[in-house]
């Protein structure tokens, strides 16, 4: 469930999202159908703003859903749709390494969404006012001084913001906290 506009409630589902019209129950709430054919996948959906979340071609929101036509027209990382493609779409039965989707989270001081994969990999969408949305991807390793290279892997997030308005996110990574540089 996200905010959206107005007295809006969204609702994502895997399958469609739609909107709950309306602030008095007595007086009636409304349903309005915003993509009946496509959805977000499940701990996907971030709010930054707008919703931005992952369906199963990747990073979108609510402005790149069927309902606007062309469903791939204006998909926020269009050059990174083979990486997004490759833990979205395939059978993960047939992977050799878990690359599904874990979570998600979002640090509004840097302008980012930012989503996890059981892989190691993360996925950095940066929202900015000049050049409009910039994928990149980063991975988590071992410790520094034993240039351990084997991926770090995310298993759990809790996502906030604090009183003072800063980003939080805690983490539970698949390691032994004393051999990582990350903090628990």
């Amino acid at each position: 469930l996200v905010k959206l506009k107005g007295d809006n409630l969204g609702v994502f589902t895997e399958n469609t999202i739609f909107a709950i019209q309306g602030t008095d129950p007595s007086t009636g709430l409304r349903r309005v159908e915003i993509s009946p054919s496509s959805g977000a996948l499940e701990y996907s959906v971030l709010n930054i703003g707008q919703p931005v979340f992952l369906d199963f071609i990747g990073p979108a929101t609510l402005a790149t859903t069927d309902q606007y036509g062309d469903f791939n027209s204006g998909r926020l990382a269009d050059v990174a749709a083979p990486w997004f493609l490759e833990r979205l779409q395939l059978p993960t039965r047939n992977q050799t390494t878990d690359r599904t989707f874990v979570a998600a989270y979002v640090m509004r001081n840097k302008r980012q969404a930012r989503f996890l994969f059981a892989d190691g990999w993360q996925a950095t969408l940066t929202f900015t006012p000049a050049d409009g949305v910039m994928a990149t991807t980063q991975r988590f390793y071992g410790d520094w001084q034993d240039r351990d290279a084997t991926a770090i892997t995310v298993l759990a997030v809790c996502h906030g913001t604090t009183s003072t308005g800063q980003d939080v996110a805690f983490m539970s990574f698949g390691r032994d906290p004393a051999s990582s540089r990350y903090r628990y």
